[in-house]
């Protein structure tokens, strides 16, 4: 039997990507997911103060983390979005000015 297959994972990866339909969705579902977000913070907040500040902190950490992979996630897909415009301009016969090329 061979290894493991991740055609699942390549599939979504690639409609995240480029299925506009899905990202629509995906962000739609997302303002959702923060409204409950604020919902249950303040439902902490009023019902259990003491344990605000412990999970407050923890929240602030994930947060600041996804912000940071966000970030680099969308630095990687606009070079790789420069990197096929290149691509396809070269294949047109257009020179880029930016390369020695």
């Amino acid at each position: 039997m061979s290894g493991p297959h991740h055609h699942f994972l390549k599939h979504l990866i690639h409609k995240a990507e480029y299925d506009h339909l899905f990202q629509f969705r995906f962000h739609i579902w997302m303002m959702v997911f923060w409204m409950v977000n604020v919902l249950a913070g303040t439902a902490v907040l009023i019902l259990w103060p003491a344990e605000w500040v412990k999970i407050g902190v923890y929240y602030v950490f994930v947060l600041s983390v996804y912000a940071n992979w966000d970030t680099d996630y969308d630095a990687v897909s606009a070079s790789q979005a420069a990197l096929h415009a290149q691509t396809v301009m070269r294949a047109g016969g257009g020179t880029d000015r930016l390369t020695k090329e």
